[in-house]
């Protein structure tokens, strides 16, 4: 349990620090906005081992 309290206060961290340098153009961005953004922006779950090679290949 101790692992998951690490990850979630990393995000937490992540999140506060994100808030903080972008507070002159987006001050009222919330934390559940920026995970909005994150989770229209980052790549769909990968479910097979083609996926994960074709999310590898277009990063490269």
């Amino acid at each position: 349990m101790l692992a998951r309290r690490e990850i979630d206060g990393s995000k937490l961290m992540f999140l506060a620090k994100e808030r903080l340098a972008h507070r002159n153009i987006a001050d009222l961005l919330s934390c559940n906005d920026l995970v909005a953004i994150m989770r229209h922006k980052l790549p769909t779950k990968i479910e097979t081992d083609a996926d994960l090679a074709a999310s590898i290949e277009d990063r490269h």
